[in-house]
């Protein structure tokens, strides 16, 4: 067997996971946030 004969195997593609785009997505709604309080908010950092 050569370098040359080696062939790259194929590359799969994972989906980035969209959230909050819709309820039939399955990540929409909350969008994974759960309900309510800090960390729920937009712009909440924890320091």
């Amino acid at each position: 067997m050569n370098i040359g004969q080696i062939k790259a195997l194929p590359v799969t593609r994972k989906y980035k996971k969209r959230i909050a785009r819709g309820v039939g997505s399955g990540h929409g709604k909350t969008g994974g946030r759960g309900r309510k309080g800090y960390k729920a908010r937009s712009g909440s950092t924890r320091r």
